[in-house]
């Protein structure tokens, strides 16, 4: 029987039921403690309003689950693999993690965030095996984890990249970015020179405006790109890396997909002609 029917149905029958009961009641022929009893039975079945609201939820879950699982996803509720053992195992060098609870499905951040996770599993479906990341969707209700916003963090070699993709995404869209080449990135390099200078280039594809002088942020941690002056290096707070070892994309609609590299004679003259932060002059009114 469909759970419309079985509801329909449970629902006649205790109507028939309780008003035998309260006749009888009223005819001096049945007692309270049957009333009672009976209210205490309809509270306790599985189509109480209570029960039915739970079971309603728990199906969206499931139906949202299987959903995701059906596109490539692994999902993480009950009894499952904690998150922190998955990554400890490294058997992907990327692995995506949705964050959800279904209590924030009614939130801005929702259809966005889950629209773009159905997106990474479909491309990745395309990837080859070898390839191919881990998609991991966590349901925070069921592992007993806290959560303000339905998000999804990428992790490579069990570090995290990118805390939140969708707000990454949205920085990237609305800034030019450069990109670094991870092998000559120096992490250790977390004190930027003070006489640094912001990148503000023309981007070097030649399709693009070449008058236009873009601000810079990386394409990692979406900060503004700076230029050590005194080093020749550029920092962000990924850390350091040589200035010719990076690659641009702009918001230039001729830009296309790719990322395009400098010459470096020619990104080492602009580099040295780029000027200081402004300088702020503090006025302190004793």
């Amino acid at each position: 029987m469909s759970q419309p029917r079985l509801v329909q149905s449970t629902e006649l029958s205790f109507k028939s039921r309780y008003g035998t009961v309260l006749q009888a009641f009223r005819d001096g022929k049945g007692t309270e403690e049957q009333l009672r009893e009976l209210l205490a039975n309809a509270k306790n079945h599985e189509l109480y309003p209570d029960q039915l609201r739970a079971m309603m939820k728990d199906s969206k879950i499931l139906e949202f689950a299987e959903d995701l699982c059906h596109l490539g996803a692994t999902y993480l509720g009950y009894g499952s693999t904690i998150l922190s053992t998955i990554l400890l195992r490294k058997s992907h060098e990327d692995i995506f993690v949705l964050n959800f609870s279904f209590s924030l499905s009614q939130t801005p951040e929702w259809d966005e965030t889950i629209d773009l996770f159905r997106e990474l599993l479909r491309g990745n479906n395309n990837n080859s095996n070898n390839n191919k990341s881990l998609m991991l969707a966590v349901d925070c209700d069921a592992v007993g984890q806290l959560l303000d916003k339905v998000y999804i963090c990428h992790y490579r070699n069990s570090r995290v990249v990118v805390e939140d993709l969708l707000e990454h995404r949205k920085v990237l869209m609305s800034n030019c970015t450069m990109q670094y080449d991870s092998d000559a990135l120096d992490r250790s390099m977390t004190i930027k020179p003070v006489s640094r200078r912001p990148v503000k280039v023309s981007c070097p594809n030649s399709s693009c405006d070449q008058s236009l002088r873009c601000q810079w942020v990386c394409a990692s941690c979406c900060c503004l790109v700076e230029y050590g002056h005194v080093d020749d290096r550029l920092y962000c707070d990924c850390g350091a890396t040589p200035f010719y070892r990076w690659t641009f994309k702009c918001r230039d609609q001729t830009h296309g997909t790719k990322w395009s590299p400098y010459d470096r004679s020619t990104l080492a003259q602009l580099l040295d002609k780029l000027t200081p932060f402004d300088e702020l002059n503090i006025l302190i009114l004793g």
